[in-house]
């Protein structure tokens, strides 16, 4: 299993080690860097002060003497020199340097240059040869010819002081390691202490606690994401808790009356026997045939809701898809008297699915046949204008508010609390605002209350919705 903690412990770790070699080396480089130049510094400016010395030991234009020039006639002083000229003239070496031999490069230039070398005694030394301009002396007077010099000297001190400084940086770099791990340690663990509480906060939460929400303040800024998706996604949960609660409480009211009313007819069939039992057989077939629309628009809204693909589109002429809609409501608008027009554009032809718009539009014909006054109107137009199409359907209405029209569209709801029983359960318009979705396409309701009325529009959500049909 993979560990937050584990893996930040790893790179943190990491890091400092990284960050530790990184310093480590370049403190030693510098240090380093630092000792040698001051040799080499050193060595050069003995070097300088060996071109004043003649052979015997002799002092050359009064030159003071240095201290290092003893040091080059000591043997066990670790300094060494040899000078010499190209012609033959000049030649000399420290009394330090015994019979052995001062390696000589190829060529010495008026540049100092240094390497190191071992001496066939073993001894390792850090040699400098530059070339100098000496006076040399003469009866008639002085002239100048060119001195090679190299001088050498004993170069174990610098190397115990660069291993002293070696063993300081890694015995500094050791010592270090525990205090590295407890930074870590603590840094870690106070870092990840407000997921840890995320975590604990999480598991409290149940079914009867999805009203509350996580707290964003104090929260470290890569934890103020999660905390508001996880509070969104909450909001959605406690949604669509309350709405399943809301369905079984509605399917409950809707399936009482017909329960009720077969309950009470099985009743005063069982008490009264004589009784006409082909009425009793109508009863109990209409609550029957109630229930089966329940659960037959049930079943549909299940089935369509699922539905993830967009269904099969064809080309239809609309004034046809419309004309198959009315004629289940023809009958029911001309029993209550209402005065119908509608404006639909002659050959017009829409891309739908024929199933789901047959559903949509018998619905929301349906639901304005039942709900418009006896007398009243109901006007359908239609607007189709290249890939955009537009249906609007409206009709009178009495004793409905702003507040009304927007829970149309909630299942199971009715303007009616006591749901009293009209063949209408509350879910024609659900099942028709889901199957229009599926198509593309929006429902939307709203109140003219200047002229009592409620007009329903089907459109393509790139159309205004707010437009006008030919008849609206």
């Amino acid at each position: 299993m993979k560990s937050i903690y584990r893996l930040l412990s790893g790179w943190l770790l990491a890091g400092f080690g990284v960050a530790w070699l990184a310093t480590g080396f370049l403190v030693y480089s510098a240090v380093r860097y630092g000792l040698e130049g001051r040799f080499d510094a050193e060595l050069r400016a003995m070097a300088s002060e060996v071109r004043f010395l003649l052979p015997e030991g002799r002092l050359l234009q009064q030159a003071q003497p240095s201290a290092y020039w003893f040091d080059f006639y000591r043997p066990d002083s670790g300094l060494y020199f040899e000078a010499w000229d190209e012609y033959g003239v000049f030649s000399d070496r420290s009394a330090s340097l015994g019979e052995r031999e001062l390696p000589r490069p190829d060529s010495v230039g008026a540049e100092p240059r240094f390497w190191n070398a071992t001496l066939a005694s073993g001894e390792k030394v850090r040699l400098v040869a530059q070339q100098y301009l000496q006076a040399a002396p003469a009866p008639a007077g002085e002239e100048t010819f060119p001195i090679n010099v190299v001088v050498a000297r004993d170069r174990r001190p610098l190397d115990a002081a660069l291993r002293r400084l070696l063993a300081a940086t890694v015995s500094g770099g050791i010592l270090l390691v525990p205090v590295f791990l407890a930074i870590v340690w603590l840094a870690v663990r106070r870092g990840l202490r407000p997921l840890r509480g995320f975590a604990e906060r999480t598991a409290g939460f149940g079914m009867d606690s999805l009203h509350e929400r996580f707290e964003t303040d104090g929260l470290p800024a890569e934890l103020l994401p999660v905390s508001r998706r996880l509070n969104e996604l909450l909001g959605r949960l406690e949604e669509g808790i309350e709405r399943e609660r809301r369905l079984n409480q509605d399917l409950a009211h809707e399936l009482k009356t017909p329960v009720a009313e077969l309950k009470t007819i099985a009743e005063v069939a069982l008490a009264w026997p004589e009784a006409d039992m082909a009425k009793n057989i109508q009863a109990v077939l209409a609550a029957a045939n109630q229930m089966q629309t329940i659960i037959d628009n049930m079943l549909m809204l299940a089935r369509w809701e699922r539905q993830t693909e967009r269904p099969a589109m064809e080309s239809t002429p609309v004034d046809q898809l419309i004309e198959e809609c009315w004629l289940g409501c023809a009958a029911a608008a001309q029993a209550k008297q209402l005065r119908v027009h509608t404006t639909i554009s002659a050959g017009a032809t829409l891309r739908t699915n024929p199933e789901l718009f047959r559903i949509v539009v018998g619905n929301l014909f349906s639901n304005a046949v039942e709900y418009c006054p006896a007398g009243g109107e109901l006007s359908v137009g239609v607007q189709v204008l290249g890939d955009h199409f537009q249906l609007a359907v409206a009709n009178t209405v009495e004793n409905l508010d702003a507040d009304a029209v927007s829970h149309l569209f909630e299942r199971f709801w009715r303007r009616d609390p006591a749901r009293h029983g009209n063949g209408h359960a509350g879910l024609g318009l659900p099942l028709a605002k889901t199957c229009a979705a599926i198509m593309g396409l929006s429902i939307a309701a709203e109140l003219d209350e200047t002229q009592h009325k409620i007009v329903f529009r089907l459109f393509q959500p790139s159309a205004t919705a707010g437009g006008n049909a030919d008849s609206i």
